[in-house]
């Protein structure tokens, strides 16, 4: 059961704090310099050679780990917020159950990220007139939002703890970036530390490998938050 009124309360916590706004719109202003990077070249002033090339593809691939990412760190500062109101015990005699709550806000979680990212897509085969953005990377990495709102409220009990959470958790944006720098990267191991890294992979294996494992480091935080 997915709850509406629950939806409708995050968003309006969302449009009422601009810092939360702000946060949302990472991901398009990390466009906007990847659009000027793309046109301007600012690599050309430096006095030391960089291959503007790979430093392109890098922030290309990072979007939609970012807007994957916003969202969670959103949901999951509502969710602390609940927690440090201490709401929870007034929501715990509502009709809605725990499960049904945590269901709501990892849906949301997830269409957030979805459809940031899937502007993000649209952008990038506007200004690039390829087929450089992978659908399943971008679809995929909108997975990243409920592995991180899962992380803030497995460890998290306000909102200060939360900042700290939401820090850490973008961590696991390290090791899919290894696979673009590393000339032989160990795939495995990266795919263990953060499944983004399937994501990155050209093969469809690798990609299926790190969604599903996202599904799972997921699933396994929500469980151990439950108990």
């Amino acid at each position: 059961m997915i709850s509406r009124p629950l939806i409708k309360k995050d968003l309006r916590m969302l449009f009422r704090d601009p810092i939360m706004f702000l946060i949302l719109m990472i991901p398009f202003i990390l466009t906007l310099v990847t659009f000027l990077f793309y046109r301007f070249d600012p690599l050309a002033y430096l006095p030391f050679d960089l291959d503007p090339g790979f430093i392109l593809t890098v922030l290309r691939k990072t979007l939609p780990l970012f807007g994957g990412l916003m969202g969670g760190w959103i949901t999951g500062f509502c969710l602390l917020e609940e927690k440090e109101n201490e709401l929870e015990p007034q929501l715990n005699v509502s009709p809605l159950s725990p499960r049904d709550r945590m269901m709501t806000r990892l849906t949301t979680t997830f269409l957030t990220g979805l459809a940031v990212n899937m502007l993000l897509l649209i952008g990038d085969r506007l200004i690039y007139h390829d087929k450089g953005g992978s659908v399943i990377l971008f679809a995929g990495a909108s997975l990243t939002g409920p592995l991180a709102m899962a992380i803030m409220a497995r460890w998290g009990k306000n909102r200060v703890q939360g900042l700290t959470l939401a820090k850490l958790s973008s961590l696991i944006l390290i090791p899919p970036l290894l696979i673009l720098i590393l000339p032989s990267p160990p795939f495995v191991p990266l795919l263990l530390l953060s499944p983004l890294t399937g994501l990155f992979s050209e093969g469809f294996s690798g990609q299926a490998a790190g969604i599903i494992l996202l599904f799972a480091y997921t699933a396994l935080l929500i469980r151990r938050t439950g108990k």
